[in-house]
């Protein structure tokens, strides 16, 4: 149960990391990059997803709106692929291909105008 981040690690310390702390650290910068600074009450201690979000929010601290969006998108950039626009393009066009050749309905195109047949 301990997935790592597998891809884009330059310096070898991403690989080392759990995936779960990542997505922790992101929604952390996220909160703050819509919402500004955590000053919400910590929640229960049984309340676990809750409480896990409001930590990895108050972690990211007193930093800007702004502060948090640039350190998120740096943040991804070190860690997404190179090219991963071009796979996921390429998936997506793949994929509508095959919908495409897989139900070809056969309807008749009219402008709504009874031919009178």
């Amino acid at each position: 149960m301990n997935r790592s981040v597998e891809f884009g690690d330059e310096e070898g310390w991403l690989a080392k990391t759990r995936i779960n702390d990542v997505i922790k650290h992101l929604y952390g910068l996220q909160k703050v990059a819509f919402e500004g600074p955590c000053q919400e009450l910590r929640p229960m201690a049984l309340m676990l997803s809750a409480r896990a979000k409001w930590n990895s929010w108050k972690k990211v601290g007193n930093m800007t709106p702004v502060e948090a969006m640039e350190q998120y998108i740096t943040f991804l950039s070190h860690i997404v692929p190179p090219g991963w626009k071009t796979t996921l393009l390429h998936h997506v066009i793949s994929t509508d291909q095959c919908k495409e050749e897989q139900v070809k309905p056969d309807v008749k195109k009219t402008d709504g105008v009874d031919s009178g047949d």
